[in-house]
């Protein structure tokens, strides 16, 4: 896949998949898959390096993780993301060191954060040679100055500046945008806006692709292990009673009463003992989602929303 695909896939409608790597072991698995994109993501400073967030990322910490990936991956187009602090101060230092990453790594792209205020940056990124993915949305460089890790265009001003990004990268020169945690309808909108791919994460699945993140499989998995974990307890235990009945009251229970029932009853049970085991009212049936997955209501995100 090069950069030229990217637009002819939005244009014919063709989906593609993408997906976060950060060495080389795990780039060679993707390289043998379908997979056509990888993004090294300065996330790697929080799942690999262990830092509290991705501003304490350096350049020298994206090229020593973005090297081995393209080594592991040299079929796969692979996309390498510019640090905080990497590109902040002047346009001539976003196009230095955008050049370095390019030199050093042999990545195919870089991605940067910010929507209108970084399109002169972009261009004069794409001017120097450099394809250049935006990035707009959630931007975690930035999350503390958009009050944590939230969904973003939850008004209509929000998601008109989002489509307003959107169209200043693409004059500028980007080739793709990723657009992170936003409603689905702003997402579509957004993607409709432009003739070039929308790389969604959490932003719906009306845009050009969606992100693989292992990050959100984890969350389901720590909130709804422990409900599989009482839900088989519970069928166990009525298994193990049914197996006990005469062999005539077996057939038809098994058959035709206690399957229904049973399945219910200890969907039912897991859930009260998974609520009080959290520490939640008899009445609460589910865990609350991540901030980051969850509108946030003081905006009054809506479901339709009056967009240019």
């Amino acid at each position: 896949m090069s950069v030229l695909d990217f637009k002819k896939y939005k244009e014919e409608g063709r989906k593609f998949a993408y997906v976060t790597a950060y060495d080389y072991t795990t780039a060679s698995i993707v390289n043998e898959s379908e997979v056509e994109v990888i993004l090294v993501g300065d996330s790697l400073g929080m799942i690999m390096l262990g830092y509290k967030d991705t501003v304490s990322v350096t350049m020298e910490d994206m090229i020593h993780h973005i090297r081995p990936v393209v080594k592991g991956a040299p079929d796969t187009f692979v996309v390498g993301d510019m640090p905080f602090g990497s590109y902040n101060k002047s346009i001539e230092q976003g196009v230095e060191n955008a050049t370095r990453m390019l030199k050093e790594t042999g990545c195919d792209c870089v991605k940067l954060e910010g929507g209108v205020k970084y399109a002169p940056l972009v261009r004069a990124i794409v001017d120097a040679g450099i394809s250049v993915m935006g990035h707009i949305g959630l931007t975690p460089q930035n999350a503390t100055q958009l009050g944590g890790f939230k969904v973003q265009g939850g008004t209509p001003e929000s998601a008109r500046q989002l489509i307003e990004d959107a169209k200043e990268l693409e004059k500028a020169g980007a080739f793709s945008i990723v657009l992170e945690c936003v409603p689905k309808v702003v997402g579509k909108a957004v993607s409709e806006a432009v003739k070039i791919p929308i790389l969604g994460i959490g932003a719906g699945i009306g845009l050009s692709r969606l992100l693989a993140s292992i990050s959100m499989l984890r969350h389901v998995g720590a909130r709804t292990l422990p409900i599989y974990l009482m839900h088989t307890t519970v069928i166990l235990i009525a298994a193990w009673f049914l197996w006990h009945l005469p062999g005539e009251w077996k057939t038809i229970a098994l058959g035709w009463i206690v399957v229904p029932i049973l399945v219910a009853l200890s969907t039912w049970v897991a859930l009260k003992l998974a609520a009080a085991a959290a520490g939640k009212p008899p009445w609460a049936y589910a865990f609350e989602a991540p901030r980051a997955l969850t509108p946030d209501r003081g905006h009054g995100v809506i479901s339709v929303m009056p967009l240019p």
